[in-house]
């Protein structure tokens, strides 16, 4: 959720009419500290949004266009900087909307942003990477017979990532969920690409 701190610099903010974006941090914790399932992490991190979006609404100039965030539009991130990943809808759009045209576009973010669709393609496959690296317990549908590195490699080339972890190195579950989640969803990308779209050239 949102500290004091984090309120006090938004509302500085909102008064002098800049726009803003979300990055929810640790969001590693809800899956690692927390065990939710994928439905819980998508409600806690709904409720995140909705909270900051509550204190917008509270706080914007009546002056100004809607200042609230919306996971749909591109302007909230999720990440962990522990673990050094972000990502944003359009992190998981970019290889759908290639060539397709601005409608089609819009379609696909509708469709993806709606909660059974979130929750399906896109936090699910994060927690099956935290399984493949051995930070979560394997289900019986996981590739139980590989070693951990293989597992993460087949699933980078499943996600369409040409970055592997190195197999021949032995690392602890920690260390290689790391190097595949930066592999994945590199935290500088998505963070950003969001800044680039949604935040205004000084």
């Amino acid at each position: 959720g949102k500290a004091v701190q984090t309120e006090q610099v938004l509302r500085q903010a909102l008064k002098e009419g800049v726009r803003p974006v979300l990055m929810i941090n640790k969001v590693d914790r809800l899956l690692l500290d927390k065990q939710f399932d994928a439905a819980e992490v998508f409600d806690s991190l709904q409720a995140v949004v909705d909270g900051i979006n509550d204190f917008i609404e509270a706080h914007q100039l009546p002056s100004f266009p809607d200042q609230r965030v919306s996971i749909r539009n591109g302007s909230v991130c999720f990440g962990s900087g522990y673990f050094g990943w972000s990502w944003s809808i359009d992190t998981f759009l970019q290889d759908k909307t290639t060539s397709v045209n601005k409608d089609q576009r819009g379609r696909l973010r509708a469709s993806l942003a709606k909660r059974e669709n979130m929750i399906k393609h896109v936090i699910k496959p994060i927690m099956r990477m935290h399984r493949a690296a051995g930070v979560l317990p394997l289900l019986k549908k996981d590739t139980i017979d590989m070693d951990p590195a293989m597992r993460v490699n087949k699933l980078l080339e499943q996600f369409g990532r040409k970055q592997r972890v190195p197999a021949t190195e032995e690392l602890a579950p920690r260390k290689l969920l790391k190097k595949a989640m930066m592999a994945w969803l590199p935290a500088a990308d998505a963070i950003v690409d969001m800044l680039a779209a949604h935040v205004p050239s000084p």
